[in-house]
């Protein structure tokens, strides 16, 4: 290489300090650098390590920031939409959870079917088929001041009664006074506070006409017993002229003739008990305290023509 006769800036030798040099040539003569090109060579050579993540680093244009700001946008709103839909899956499952409930609520479903909720008619049993025994009482106050406890009766028995029953009402809600207790056998006592409100004979006797043919038609294998009127006593001391008024036991043999007939035709059991209380044409002295009511010896009469009935029938 050929040799450079150039000397660096601060090379003795090449300083002047002629006093006529001019201070312009001076700073020139001090501040030029010299430029080696062997030296320049080696800056291949050199660290620059140190730079390297420096400029390394990227800066997102205007439209790269764009994008950046729009795809965060997006995932934000997938975000919010996947909420959104777990939101209303859970919302749809709790409303039908909710209506499962509620039509379980009204609709149970037990593993054995009860005899009081049948709704349906089933077959007419026979006399040697296997039915539970039970046995329906409906009527007014006779049959609600009817303490069965006092008889030891080993039967079971469902009493629906209360001391203003009227024949018009059980007909009209045959369902809650005689269908959901499926008796076997069913014993009404029903008239006397149709009569005592006024109603007409027809009137009364279409009451018992709709309560049979109910019976017939959704528990056609129950057996159907009709009680007659029972007696009343105008001539004890204790009466009250003020609950059946000009009513006297003429009226209610004549009502219980026409009651038979129905019986009769339905071809149902009819039970006289007016016959088994009455002496000398009226309710019998010893049978009760009030010329209405029956007392506890009235009862003891009116348990020996039920147990007739029942023995009969358990035989």
């Amino acid at each position: 290489m050929a040799k450079n006769n150039s000397k660096p800036y601060n090379d003795k030798k090449n300083t002047k300090n002629s006093k006529n040099s001019s201070k312009k040539k001076n700073i020139e003569n001090t501040t030029k650098i010299r430029i080696d090109r062997e030296r320049l060579n080696d800056s291949e050579s050199l660290d620059t390590s140190f730079l390297e993540g420096r400029f390394s680093k990227k800066v997102p244009s205007s439209k790269e920031k764009r994008d950046l700001l729009i795809s965060e946008k997006s995932k934000k709103i997938q975000r919010v939409e996947l909420l959104k839909k777990l939101f209303y899956s859970l919302s749809i499952f709790c409303i039908l959870v909710l209506g499962i409930m509620a039509f379980f609520a009204n609709n149970p479903i037990t593993l054995f079917h009860k005899k009081e909720r049948l709704e349906e008619p089933i077959a007419i049993q026979k006399a040697d088929d296997t039915l539970d025994r039970n046995y329906l009482f409906v009527g007014d106050y006779h049959t609600d001041e009817f303490d069965f406890s006092l008889y030891h009766y080993d039967y079971h028995y469902v009493k629906v009664s209360s001391d203003d029953m009227t024949a018009s009402v059980v007909s009209n809600q045959l369902r809650d006074f005689i269908y959901q207790y499926n008796p076997s056998i069913v014993f009404l006592q029903l008239g006397m506070n149709d009569l005592q409100k006024g109603e007409s004979f027809e009137t009364i006797l279409k009451s018992f006409h709709k309560i049979v043919d109910g019976i017939q038609a959704n528990r056609p294998y129950a057996t159907i017993y009709v009680e007659s009127l029972y007696p009343i006593n105008p001539s004890n001391p204790y009466y009250n002229d003020g609950v059946f008024g000009d009513l006297d036991n003429s009226d209610i043999q004549q009502f219980n003739e026409e009651l038979k007939e129905l019986c009769e035709e339905q071809k149902i059991e009819y039970l006289d008990i007016f016959q088994e209380l009455v002496e000398n044409g009226a309710l019998k002295d010893s049978y009760t305290d009030d010329g209405i009511l029956l007392n506890d010896n009235g009862y003891r009469r009116l348990v020996k023509v039920i147990n007739r009935v029942i023995e009969a029938v358990e035989q």
